[in-house]
C-alpha cells in the first residue's frame, strides 16, 4: 500500500510540475500580435515559474496523461518541440536532477508517515482506563474513561475503606497523587513514608521509611513512579537528596541499584556534594530504560546548577546530563 501511495504521489506532483511548465511555456511562445485573452491562463505564473520550469517539458507523459485534460480545458495548443539551445539543455539536466530530488523528498515524507503510523499502531493509543502514572497517563490529563461511577449514581457512593498513615504532624499535608498498578495502590505519607495497599480493601501490604536526614518539616511530594520489566518491578521516589528504587512487591530497596538501592543526587554536578542541597518534589519520568529528572534547589547562594539528568533504570548509573548553565567550551 505504501508503494502504491508513493507511486501515486510522485506521479501527481510530476504531472503538476509539467503542467506548470506548460502554462508558462505556452505564454512565452504566444505571438505578440495574438489577442491577449488567449494567454490569460498562463500569464499569472509565466513571469516567475513559467521560464524557470520550462524544461519540465522533457518529462514525457506516460505518467502525465492528465496534462491533456488540462490543455483542453484552457485551450492550449499541443507543444511539439523543445527549445534547441545549449543553455536549455544545461537547464534541462539541472531541472531533471531537481525532479529526482523532489521525488526523493516525496518518498522520504511518505516513508516517515508510514513509519509514524506503524509506531502508533505498535505502541497503541492510550485508552485512559488505568492510573499507573501520576495524572493517569503519560500525558497527565487527569482523565479516565471508566464509567462505573457516573452522574446517575455518584450520590450513592459510600466509603469502602480508609487508611491512616499515622505520621501526620502540625502543618503536614499530602500532595501525593496515588498510582494503582496491578491492583496495588502506591503513595507516600506526610513524612515521605512509601506504602503499598490492596486497592480493593485498603489493607497494608508493605511500607518503607527512608533514613531521616534531619528534623522533619513540611514536606511536599507529588507522587511515585512505577517501572516494570517482567518480574523486575520497581517504585522510584526521592527523599532528601536520594533517589530510591524499591521492589514493588516487597518495598525493600533494590540492592543492585546505585548504592544499595539509592543514588545521591548531589553527585555529578561538578561541585563538592557535601556543600550542596539537591532534592526533587515531582515524580521522575521513565522513558524506555532511562529515568529522566530535574531537581529542587535552594533559591539563595550557594546554589547548585539545576542540571537535567538521566539515569539507567536498572543500575542507577548516570547516562547523560544537560547543563542548564553551560560549562566552559559549551
Amino acid at each position: 500500500m505504501a508503494d502504491l501511495l508513493l507511486d501515486a504521489t510522485i506521479r501527481t506532483h510530476v504531472c503538476a510540475l509539467k503542467d506548470v511548465w506548460a502554462l508558462g511555456f505556452h505564454r512565452q511562445r504566444m505571438p505578440q500580435n495574438e489577442p491577449t485573452e488567449k494567454s490569460t491562463a498562463g500569464a499569472s505564473i509565466s513571469g516567475t515559474l513559467g521560464g524557470a520550469l520550462s524544461q519540465f517539458r522533457s518529462l514525457e507523459s506516460p505518467v502525465c496523461s492528465g496534462s491533456e485534460s488540462l490543455r483542453r480545458i484552457i485551450g492550449m495548443p499541443e507543444l511539439t518541440s523543445p527549445i534547441p539551445t545549449a543553455q536549455s539543455q544545461a537547464t534541462h539536466h539541472t531541472w531533471t536532477w531537481r525532479v529526482i530530488q523532489i521525488a526523493l523528498l516525496l518518498f522520504a515524507a511518505t516513508f516517515l508517515t508510514q513509519c509514524a503510523k506503524q509506531e502508533s499502531k505498535t505502541a497503541g493509543v492510550e485508552n485512559y482506563n488505568t492510573w499507573r502514572v501520576v495524572g493517569g497517563t503519560p500525558d497527565n490529563v487527569h482523565y479516565s474513561t471508566l464509567d462505573q461511577i457516573n452522574r446517575s449514581n455518584v450520590s450513592q457512593l459510600k466509603v469502602a475503606w480508609e487508611y491512616d498513615t499515622g505520621d501526620g504532624f502540625k502543618q503536614s499535608d499530602m500532595e501525593c497523587n496515588p498510582i494503582v498498578v496491578n491492583g496495588v495502590l502506591y503513595a507516600t505519607s506526610p513524612k515521605l513514608r512509601v506504602f503499598a495497599l490492596n486497592a480493593a480493601t485498603g489493607k497494608l501490604i508493605w511500607s518503607f521509611s527512608p533514613p531521616a536526614e534531619g528534623p522533619i518539616h513540611t514536606m511536599h511530594y507529588r507522587g511515585l513512579t512505577y517501572w516494570g520489566d517482567g518480574n523486575d518491578q520497581r517504585i522510584f521516589f526521592v527523599s532528601g537528596h536520594d533517589l530510591y528504587a524499591l521492589n514493588a512487591s516487597t518495598g525493600k530497596p533494590v540492592p543492585s541499584y546505585g548504592q544499595a538501592g539509592h543514588i545521591d543526587l548531589r553527585e555529578g554536578l561538578g561541585r563538592d556534594p557535601e556543600n550542596l542541597t539537591v532534592s526533587n518534589t515531582s515524580p521522575v519520568v521513565v522513558y524506555k530504560d532511562l529515568i529522566i529528572m530535574g531537581s529542587s534547589l535552594p533559591e539563595d547562594l550557594p546554589a547548585p546548577p539545576g542540571d537535567i539528568r538521566a539515569y539507567d533504570v536498572r543500575s542507577g548509573k548516570m547516562r547523560w546530563s544537560f547543563h542548564t548553565i553551560p560549562r566552559p567550551g559549551e
